[in-house]
């Protein structure tokens, strides 16, 4: 077995046990991280594609970096939105808290 279908078999691996993850996953964080198993494989796959020719294609490497810093990016901006999905699903009507908070009361809302 060539060291090429090695990676593309890892690939696969990571993608399929992370999109099996994601459909059964009911928790954010759970989600989460099953995108991000799922983007691990297609970047494996994508570096072990780029690696076929003897002078590796730069390409698709670069690609790969990108990919590893957009990845970052989501896992950061989907850990806050999850993280605010749970404290509203902690409590569902704190309008009142708000209002209090603010030196107002729940009859002065705006629409």
């Amino acid at each position: 077995m060539s060291q090429t279908t090695w990676f593309v078999l890892v690939a696969g691996t990571l993608v399929v046990l992370g999109l099996g993850r994601l459909a059964g996953a009911r928790d954010w964080i759970t989600r989460l991280l099953a995108l991000n198993v799922t983007g691990a494989g297609s970047l494996v796959l994508l570096v072990a594609l780029a690696g076929r020719t003897h002078p590796a294609d730069p390409v698709p490497h670069a690609l790969a970096l990108t990919g590893i810093v957009i990845t970052v990016a989501v896992t950061g901006v989907g850990l806050i939105l999850a993280r605010l999905v749970s404290i509203a699903a902690e409590s569902p009507d704190n309008t009142e808290e708000r209002h209090e908070a603010s030196g107002g009361s729940p009859a002065e809302e705006s629409p």
